[in-house]
């Protein structure tokens, strides 16, 4: 049967700010022992530490370079010396560069590659004993082959795993259709030029719409592999993120998403609203010429 996570161990990478931080939090709610993992903010890991454990969680803090093995298999020791062992890993370490490609260095080259890439593979290969057994990867058709409404994705996993998970599947959804799984099929046979001009095409989409919307007033950190853009209004608005994305959509013409439907404390969202950007260029394009209105929309 499925494990469940109360009383295991997760081990998270990374785990000192956004996504990282918001996974050991669920882990910790769920009643794992969480252990956290910074490198260079030993105030930050001491702060989700705290957290956690001033709800009610089990939680300590690591400090490493998980870049360089033997800093892994520290952390790994540490873990299971303080919980027992460790049951879940997930490598949320990461760095990225800003710099326009003749900027990037050698050393930064290799120091991405480093965090990126070598950082995932000494986790697993220290936490491997077991792991294969308790490992379900979950991907689907829906971003990359721009088939969102289809509803189409795949589970791997050992037989123990997928069993539940079966029974779950058949009870909820029965099956996707078989003309589109049929056409999931003609899809993974794409060569590779279709992943990098899609990703071209993407790229030009999201440039234009962070022009846009920068120029009205949003804020917001560029997205790295989404197709939408959460910005904040905050300084454009004092309304809440659902009346001004009624707002929006009302006397600008433009429907955006409000930012606490992604939040479980939908306080945290107030201040944000979500674009989306997979669209065709002359609906952007449109777009901005509403979204140039703005401003003086707010004024009035």
């Amino acid at each position: 049967m499925f494990t469940p996570i109360a009383g295991r161990t997760v081990l998270v990478t990374g785990g000192t700010k956004g996504i990282g931080k918001g996974i050991a939090g669920v882990f910790a709610r769920a009643g794992a022992n969480v252990v956290v993992n910074g490198h260079r903010d030993a105030d930050a890991v001491a702060g989700v530490v705290q957290e956690i454990t001033a709800g009610g969680g089990k939680a300590i803090g690591v400090m490493a370079d998980v870049s360089v093995p033997d800093d892994v298999g520290r952390v790994v020791h540490e873990a299971t010396d303080a919980f027992g062992s460790v049951d879940i890993a997930v490598s949320n370490v990461g760095v990225r560069r800003r710099q326009a490609f003749e900027d990037i260095t050698i050393d930064d080259w290799h120091d991405s590659l480093a965090v990126n890439l070598h950082a995932c593979f000494y986790l697993a290969h220290f936490t491997l004993p077991g792991m294969r057994e308790r490992t379900i990867t979950i991907s689907s058709l829906s971003k990359t082959y721009s088939c969102t409404g289809w509803r189409i994705g795949w589970i791997i996993a050992p037989p123990a795993q997928t069993s539940p998970i079966r029974k779950v599947h058949d009870f909820l959804t029965v099956g996707a259709p078989a003309p589109l799984q049929t056409a999931a099929a003609v899809g993974f046979a794409f060569d590779r030029e279709y992943y990098n001009q899609f990703t071209a095409d993407y790229k030009v989409k999201r440039d234009f719409m962070s022009t846009v919307l920068r120029e009205v007033g949003f804020e917001f950190a560029v997205p790295e592999g989404a197709y939408y853009i959460f910005a904040d209004f905050s300084k454009l608005s004092d309304l809440d993120d659902v009346t001004f994305a009624k707002w929006m959509t009302q006397e600008i013409g433009v429907a955006t998403v409000p930012g606490s439907s992604f939040y479980s404390n939908k306080e945290d969202g107030r201040q944000f609203t979500r674009f989306a950007f997979c669209k065709k260029q002359e609906t952007l394009e449109h777009a901005a010429e509403r979204l140039s209105r703005l401003r003086a929309a707010l004024a009035v």
